[in-house]
């Protein structure tokens, strides 16, 4: 039968309240009279008071309207202790199963995950409607919670501290876990991101053999960006996505930092989607020196990790091959051929200087050959198979080509055009002067650069010509004789310059547009070094920040290392998380969603049903009705006193009252008398959080502390301060003592900005949950609580237990742990990592003092004194 109204939900057990009603005759009873007004009685002479008699002594009768609006208040105290529900969600089968309630908990649901915790509570309201213990698990998670089915209300509570993680799970690995906690059968509700997960099928056909499976979908995933690199000298992201329907258009984000190291962007780009599409690409057309800023792409507007990638050095830093030429002169040259090109190149690129066949076991991303005018059949056959795989050479002449090497012995492979022979200008024996530059043309990949009046070319190698000789030159000279010249080879490219890297042919070398004309050609070379640094896999690698699943980078130092094998495997999961990785001066990055990482629509059995909604689970009417008794209430109240004559009188004490109790009006004045006595004595802070008995012990601790300070050391503090974070000047406070409820709200923009102003400018923040302990904050293992949700837009960096030889510890010099009302483990900053890194950089900054110090031992309270100072 279709219910269209019930009584109770889970959480209250209250259709018993309904036996309530029953009382409702002796209320009605009860309720008839109403104490009579106070009677008026001028004060005669006793003599004329004898004989004087009340003949009418009862009370007098409550009226009939008051009487039933004092029975309908009652009665919608009951209704709502009762908790009524219009229309309830109906039961969709007579299964008895409990029920297992699955998230995929992936950076593709991050968008939608409070969407995806909604649905999430109304199935478990259903179960527990429906007495059906339950059980959540999390795809991306180790291990669920709990143990076996459990209440669904017990289940639900932990619904608040889930989150999404950033990286896809191992559906397959889920399977077995699922298989090693539930023995007998079960229905199953499905939340899905949306991607087909590896091993999906073995989980689906698990799932079924169980029982029913309800797959409740949440929208496509979002779309995601692949790893920027270059095409044809331009920086490129493409970003794809899974539901091709229709054309849309997205807008990425170039971010990196500004002079004063703070994120910014620094440029944006459109990516449209054709209509049938799953790919569009994004190109920036940015100076090298600005793309070496960029830190991450993001795609405008959404919150994943999938619609991040990070860049590291892929971008911004080449692994560029040097090999020159010898000859029996350079023994008594002042400079090696190669100086200028390292001078052009420093900053900008790694440099191997090797043997060739040593540097093309490196992998570089190009090699620099520098009059080199013969090579042997085994570097030539090396050389040509690295650059049709797609690497790119770049080529200068000099003097060995010139007298004959490759010109002559008819090795033009590795040239991108016929030569014919060396052209002295200007100088001693020759005709005529030195020549200038002609302008780039349109399509050169030179275009835009500025060529400065004092570059001239004395000596060159020129090109045989030809038909094909127009289409290959990127510049030349002012008579028309090509200067760079550039052609295919296979998936790669062969460059070359005409003339010397030395100044020996000309002054190219020794002006801006040398440098930007190699920052140019290297740029348009393939990231084929994006990945790892040659070598990396034997090097230990550690995370300087982490992204977490809604794409916001977070401070990871002082975790443990993964090591390069793993990079190289380059598969996220929970011991390789996304972000920025570093080995000494190297650095990589790990993205949520790499080159090879495979992105499909999920796939479900025809046999699974799929819902986009889940239906509600009715319109609760409980505070509307005890909202309804409150105001009948206070309409009683108030025809009371009507009734009895004192309706002026109650006035007047309410207008009193408010008057009294109103705050003061604000002003500037008060803001800068705040920031005086602040500013007058040292003093300890604490954080108002809205509850004020909180507050009035924060404070009486923080002055038991101070007490204390000032009889055992020469510090005197002034009375401890009240601070709002959105509002007030911290910096004036040495430590601020942070106590963390329950229903702390979110940080506004505001705070977190000075918040985390303040701590990274040296300040100090306890954080106190008052819970006897705190744990897997530093390590990020087990179910993130309260305080991990509140701080996760601070800067807080990664925390470990104190370690034995902590400062603190050394403080404590009576004590071998740090008691509260509790005695719980206490967190401060994980110690840095020897060597470099952002977080040995911090550290140094704040002297190696904590930042932040975190623990549950509820310390106000054991510190708290009374203004006489008894504890």
């Amino acid at each position: 039968m279709t219910r269209l109204f019930e009584i109770g939900s889970v959480g209250f057990g209250a259709p018993l309240a309904l036996t309530a009603l029953l009382a409702l005759p002796l209320i009605w009873v009860l309720l008839r009279t109403l104490p009579p007004p106070a009677r008026q009685q001028a004060f005669p002479p006793v003599t004329l008071m004898g004989g004087l008699r009340d003949d009418a002594a009862e009370a007098e009768k409550c009226p009939l309207w008051l009487r039933v609006m004092r029975m309908a208040a009652v009665g919608a105290v009951i209704l709502g202790l009762a908790d009524p529900i219009l229309a309830p969600s109906q039961r969709q089968t007579s299964s008895t199963n409990p029920v297992l309630l699955l998230l995929d908990g992936s950076w593709a649901g991050a968008p939608q995950w409070d969407r995806q915790i909604r649905k999430a509570e109304t199935i478990l309201e259903m179960a527990g409607r429906d007495s059906r213990p339950a059980a959540v698990r999390v795809l991306t998670d180790a291990a669920g919670f709990g143990s076996g089915f459990q209440d669904a209300r017990d289940e639900m509570a932990q619904l608040a501290n889930l989150l999404p993680r950033p990286w896809l799970a191992d559906a397959a690995a889920a399977a077995r876990r699922i298989a090693d906690d539930f023995q007998s059968g079960f229905d199953t509700y499905w939340l899905t991101d949306g991607l087909q997960l590896a091993g999906h099928a073995s989980l689906s056909a698990f799932l079924g053999e169980r029982g029913r499976v309800v797959v409740v979908s949440t929208g496509a995933p979002p779309a995601v960006l692949r790893p920027a690199g270059y095409e044809d000298g331009t920086l490129t992201v493409r970003a794809e996505r899974t539901d091709s329907h229709g054309a849309a258009a997205i807008t990425v984000e170039a971010v990196g930092m500004d002079p004063s190291r703070g994120r910014q962007i620094v440029a944006t780009a459109a990516a449209e989607f054709a209509d049938g599409a799953r790919s569009a690409t994004a190109r920036f057309s940015i100076p090298l020196e600005l793309a070496n800023r960029i830190e991450l792409f993001q795609i405008s507007g959404q919150k994943s990790a999938g619609a991040v990638t990070l860049v590291a050095d892929s971008i911004s830093r080449r692994r560029i091959a040097l090999f020159a030429g010898r000859d029996a002169d350079e023994g008594g040259r002042l400079l090696s051929p190669l100086h200028y090109l390292r001078q052009a190149l420093h900053g900008k690129a790694e440099l191997i200087e090797a043997g060739l066949a040593d540097a093309i076991r490196a992998n570089p991303d190009a090699v620099i050959l520098v009059d080199v005018a013969n090579l042997s059949d085994a570097e030539s056959e090396t050389l040509v198979k690295w650059v049709t795989e797609g690497g790119r050479l770049l080529r200068f002449a000099g003097p060995r080509m010139a007298a004959g090497g490759a010109g002559q012995t008819g090795d033009e492979t590795l040239l991108p055009v016929r030569l014919r022979g060396g052209r002295s200008i200007g100088g001693a024996l020759s005709w005529g002067e030195a020549r200038g530059l002609k302008p780039f043309a349109a399509d050169s990949l030179f275009f835009g650069l500025e060529i400065p009046s004092e570059v001239t070319i004395s000596g060159q190698l020129l090109a045989q010509p030809g038909p094909e000789l127009a289409g290959r030159v990127l510049a030349a000279l002012q008579d028309g004789t090509p200067l760079v010249t550039s052609n295919r080879l296979g998936a790669g490219s062969v460059t070359m310059f005409h003339t010397s890297a030395d100044a020996e042919w000309s002054s190219l070398v020794l002006s801006q547009l040398f440098p930007s004309m190699l920052a140019r050609l290297v740029a348009a070379a393939p990231v084929k070094s994006a990945r790892l640094p040659a070598g990396a896999g034997q090097l230990d690698w550690f995370p300087d920040q982490l992204l977490d699943a809604f794409g916001a980078l977070r401070n990871a130092s002082g975790r443990p290392p993964v090591s390069g094998d793993s990079l190289e495997i380059n598969r996220t999961s929970a011991e390789l998380p996304p972000g920025i990785y570093s080995s000494a001066k190297l650095k990589t990055a790990v993205n949520a969603v790499a080159v090879d990482t495979a992105l499909a629509p999920a796939a479900f059995p025809e046999s699974f049903e799929s819902v986009r909604q889940i239906a509600e689970g009715g319109r609760s009417f409980a505070g509307l009705f005890l909202l309804a008794a409150l105001l009948l209430f206070a309409v009683d109240a108030l025809a009371s006193v009507w009734l009895g004559g004192r309706l002026l009188k109650a006035a007047a004490v309410i207008v009193s009252l408010a008057a009294f109790t109103a705050p003061p009006p604000s002003s500037a004045q008060d803001s800068d008398s705040w920031a005086i006595g602040a500013a007058r004595r040292t003093a300890l802070a604490y954080m108002i959080t809205g509850d004020r008995q909180t507050h009035a012990t924060s404070k009486s601790g923080l002055m038991g502390l101070s007490r204390e300070l000032a009889q055992r050391s020469t510090v005197v503090l002034g009375d401890p301060f009240g601070v709002v974070a959105e509002n007030d000047e911290l910096a004036f406070f040495p430590l601020i003592y942070w106590p963390v409820k329950n229903r702390q709200p979110p940080l506004s923009p505001a705070a977190v900005r000075n918040l985390n102003a303040y701590l990274r400018n040296g300040g100090m923040i306890l954080f106190d949950t008052a819970d006897a302990g705190l744990i897997g904050l530093a390590t990020g293992g087990g179910n993130p609580d309260r305080l991990r949700r509140f701080a996760a837009a601070l800067d807080v960096p990664a925390l470990q237990p104190v370690p034995g030889d902590h400062v603190l510890t050394r403080s404590f010099y009576r004590l071998n742990s740090f008691p509260g009302r509790y005695e719980g483990r206490v967190w401060v900053e994980a110690a840095p990592v020897a060597g470099t890194g952002s977080h040995a950089a911090a550290a140094k900054t704040n002297d190696g003092v904590t930042p932040v110090v975190v623990g549950g031992n509820d310390w106000s309270a054991a510190w708290a004194v009374s203004g006489e100072g008894v504890p």
